[in-house]
């Protein structure tokens, strides 16, 4: 049985945060969290706004893992206690008692735990990373013997469908590699188009990414249904422009 459910952020001064639940059940001992815009650029050329907010939420720097993020499909283990490593990935799968962040402005962190294994995986997933959530699931069986049954999942602030509009090219693009299966899709087709004479073109990354979790078996899926475009709390690069606010999407034991 798929278990599927939305959720609003938290807010706090500087930072949001949320939870995963399991069979509806809120799970204990693992926290999600995502700075806001208040909080400054979260980029890894900001320390100062990271250490600051780590502070805020009590975190020992040291135990905090990022990554070099390319719009990849790559994956790392941050294996504690190293520290001061970066590798250029776009997703980090570990285990308490290390903190994975990484940076988002529109695109869509992705937080996954195993709650047989207590492992857990966070990834930037932006419309050219869409897929590295199979990746991370991957790297977790294949590490620490995770079982998608066990994973529960939860879908991030992002760019919402309703409002994330791309070219022909792109939609085209993506329908191809997301939306033409003829499965079923838990949050809808990933793609959308309207209008009659004049089409504009719409994709959803969370649907797409619900699609995929539920192709590798994870039947537990919350997802935000705050929207980084039209939240001015949150950082968008498409609000914003040349000037957005990088947020860190933080997991672990917080």
């Amino acid at each position: 049985m798929i278990n599927i459910s939305s959720f609003e952020l938290n807010y706090h001064t500087n930072y949001a945060e949320f939870f995963f639940c399991f069979n509806a059940k809120k799970i204990e001992g693992v926290r999600c969290c995502i700075s806001l815009r208040a909080a400054g650029d979260m980029g890894l050329d900001h320390p100062e706004n990271r250490r600051a907010l780590f502070n805020k939420l009590k975190v020992d720097a040291n135990r905090v893992y990022a990554c070099n993020q390319t719009h990849s499909h790559d994956v790392a283990v941050a294996v504690y206690p190293q520290t001061g490593v970066y590798p250029d990935a776009d997703a980090l799968v570990g285990t308490p008692p290390a903190v994975l962040a990484v940076t988002v402005a529109d695109c869509l962190p992705v937080y996954l735990y195993d709650n047989i294994h207590k492992v857990y995986a966070l990834c930037h997933s932006g419309w050219k990373g869409t897929g590295i959530v199979v990746n991370a699931l991957r790297l977790m069986h294949t590490e620490f013997g995770t079982d998608a049954g066990d994973v529960s999942a939860v879908l991030g602030p992002c760019i919402q469908g309703n409002v994330y509009q791309v070219d022909a090219g792109r939609a085209q693009e993506y329908y191809a590699e997301f939306g033409s299966d003829s499965g079923v899709y838990p949050l809808g087709n990933p793609v959308r188009v309207c209008g009659s004479v004049d089409k504009e073109y719409y994709i959803d990354m969370q649907a797409a990414n619900a699609h995929l979790l539920v192709q590798c078996g994870v039947q537990n899926i919350m997802y935000c249904t705050n929207c980084t475009l039209t939240d001015e709390r949150l950082g968008s690069f498409r609000r914003e422009k040349n000037s957005f606010t990088k947020m860190l999407a933080m997991l672990g034991s917080l």
